[in-house]
């Protein structure tokens, strides 16, 4: 881990699409153990910030350190770092142990981790012989999950994981993440669902191009009277009409 304990550490970050600034000044860090929700609405360089912290985005200015490194120089990092990005890239006809093998293979990782993967997300017996076309979107997310977790990774990024699930399996993806960092990983949500990310996160990034706010749940909930969504819509609604906003302000100091 880094010598300050942090995970992932923006200092400072913007990144420009042509005459487009994507992101502005990010700076903000994550902490082994702890799960962070990254919120903001559409447009606000959330997808951006992901690409850059899996080193497939360079910024314009500023730093990233992602377990100690840059992104794109982190040694064995697809055995450190799971991504969850909406369950996209499965082909249709193999089944849901198949998809599992073949990433395992390619990621020279012993045969059990595919037990163990299918384990932790509930799809081991029948549901791993499941081909992908037959999925539920519950158990489509799950593969996604089990993916991200093969490899048994220190840095866990899960992007809107919780789209198109029940309330079962919105609860039960809850305590996965928990005991996930339970175990003493990071884990970073990047999701639409203030309601479900109240129940789910220890921390919050707040992102409108620029962080609006970075730091404990219980901080930000504390200015909505106890809601979360109250505290967001307060906070990306005086961004829109304020360039010196309190909130921006607090979250950097």
């Amino acid at each position: 881990m880094t010598g300050n304990d942090h995970a992932v550490a923006f200092a400072g970050v913007s990144k420009h699409f042509g005459a487009h600034q994507a992101l502005e000044d990010v700076s903000f860090t994550l902490r082994p153990g702890r799960v962070t929700g990254l919120l903001g609405p559409n447009g606000a360089g959330k997808s951006t910030l992901l690409r850059i912290l899996l080193g497939l985005a360079r910024p314009d200015r500023g730093t990233v350190r992602v377990l100690g490194a840059a992104p794109g120089a982190l040694p064995d990092a697809a055995h450190r770092i799971g991504v969850a990005m909406d369950a996209v890239g499965f082909a249709p006809r193999p089944t849901v142990r198949r998809h599992l093998e073949v990433a395992a293979r390619a990621l020279a990782l012993p045969a059990d981790r595919v037990d163990r993967a299918l384990e932790q997300v509930g799809l081991a017996g029948r549901s791993a012989r499941t081909r992908y076309k037959s999925c539920s979107t519950g158990m489509r997310q799950r593969l996604a999950l089990a993916t991200a977790l093969l490899p048994d990774p220190e840095l866990v990024i899960l992007d809107e994981p919780l789209n198109g699930l029940d309330p079962e399996g919105i609860r039960w993806t809850r305590h996965l993440v928990e005991h996930l960092a339970a175990e003493g990983r990071t884990v970073l949500i990047a999701s639409h669902l203030l309601a479900e990310v109240q129940q789910s996160v220890d921390d919050v990034v707040v992102l409108r191009r620029s962080v609006l706010f970075h730091g404990p749940l219980a901080d930000l909930v504390r200015q909505g009277g106890g809601s979360l969504e109250a505290a967001y819509f307060q906070l990306i609604d005086t961004c829109a009409t304020s360039v010196g906003s309190p909130w921006t302000e607090a979250s950097r100091a």
